[in-house]
């Protein structure tokens, strides 16, 4: 009832944002959007605030009002979804539930089915807020080629949990939520085996884009997707970083942190399986994985 109840308060905000139009919206800051994402906070929608505390940060993009308009949107479908529980299948329902920031409790998470395999940590990311530090790794099955995030949270100041961390082979079972798309995963039995070779041969940008689009299919609300791209590195006209793929395809590298010249030593200006998230627009490096060509995983590729 609370859930239900907060989201009709969002779209009548949401209508307000489209009523009035975008352009007072960076006049207005963070306030603005803190204090319907408090709402969604009393009403049991966690996730929800989540999204809403991170728009003003579209505000800061060169094309911010279709930035914007986008995640409005998004939100938007999110609450009418939510209004159609029933009528959802049942992965969709729970991806809907899982969004909205519906508990699920851990216990039940590991009484699930588990996949077993050789789990590489391949990259990671910290996200920093006034509130809560979360950190998400990402893992890549050796033999089922899956990909699986762990997730952990710290208040500010305090240390993360070190169960998973970047660079950390571990063997045995991980356990995922339920939701169509979902790639989150909790760490079971452990296994005091040696971990089979990651092997990863990359796949070029094409085939990242029809991945993601079956993802934005099956999880309309993804925003990012884990993919080893074979690329090389490339410096633009514009100064800018790309990654080019075999087929001379194009795609910019996004927040990075320093000048990625680590990453254009390792490749040689030959081409090399970049790991990182991409989000349609680009990809985010996070790592080198091992190759053929004698590369090992390599965590540090920007300087």
């Amino acid at each position: 009832m609370r859930v239900r109840d907060g989201l009709e308060e969002l779209d009548r905000w949401l209508t307000d944002q489209i009523r009035t139009g975008l352009a007072p919206l960076p006049r207005l800051g963070y306030p603005h959007f803190d204090a319907i994402a408090a709402r969604m906070i009393d009403a049991q929608a966690p996730g929800v605030a989540g999204v809403l505390r991170a728009l003003p940060g579209e505000l800061e993009e060169k094309n911010w009002p279709e930035h914007l308009l986008h995640e409005l949107a998004g939100v938007h479908l999110l609450s009418r979804a939510h209004g159609r529980l029933d009528e959802l299948p049942v992965d969709l329902a729970a991806t809907v539930r899982s969004r909205i920031g519906y508990p699920v409790a851990k216990a039940d998470v590991l009484a699930g089915p588990a996949i077993t395999d050789s789990w590489w940590a391949v990259g990671a990311v910290d996200v920093v807020d006034s509130t809560l530090r979360r950190r998400r790794v990402w893992l890549r099955g050796a033999t089922s080629g899956r990909w699986a995030v762990w997730l952990a949270f710290a208040p500010p100041g305090q240390a993360f949990d070190d169960s998973v961390l970047p660079g950390m082979a571990i063997t045995g079972d991980l356990h995922f939520y339920p939701g169509a798309g979902q790639q989150r995963a909790l760490v079971g039995r452990r296994a005091d085996e040696t971990p089979s070779r990651l092997d990863v041969g990359g796949v070029s940008q094409a085939e990242a884009r029809r991945q993601f689009a079956d993802l934005v299919a099956a999880d309309p609300w993804a925003s990012r997707m884990p993919v080893a791209l074979r690329a090389r590195p490339i410096r633009g006209d514009d100064g800018d970083w790309w990654l080019r793929d075999a087929a001379g395809t194009g795609c910019p590298m996004l927040g990075l942190d320093g000048q990625p010249w680590p990453l254009l030593a390792q490749s040689g200006g030959e081409p090399l399986t970049v790991f990182g998230e991409w989000t349609g627009s680009g990809l985010r490096p996070l790592s080198v994985l091992p190759d053929d060509h004698g590369r090992t995983l390599e965590l540090e590729i920007c300087g």
